[in-house]
């Protein structure tokens, strides 16, 4: 959550929001390319900010390297859930 993205994690129509684009709108049909394109705010690193724009990027990244679909969720049972119970 310090990736520096201008993402606007706001639930309010009429406000700008990302989150919302990201959900419902230009972004609904691959989330973690419309996240990935927006500018940087910040330098990455340096501020928190929460975006679930960020976690649909990072979600992408693990799909790429360990597959899709059933792939992708047997990793996340080995890898996450089953350590944490």
């Amino acid at each position: 959550m310090r990736d520096g993205l201008a993402f606007i994690e706001e639930y309010q129509i009429g406000q700008t929001s990302h989150v919302i684009d990201m959900l419902y709108g230009e972004g609904k049909d691959d989330m973690a390319a419309f996240t990935a394109a927006l500018p940087l705010a910040r330098e990455p690193g340096t501020c928190y900010n929460y975006s679930s724009g960020t976690s649909n990027i990072l979600s992408r990244i693990v799909a790429d390297v360990v597959g899709y679909g059933e792939n992708y969720r047997a990793y996340l049972e080995r890898r996450l859930f089953e350590p944490i119970g």
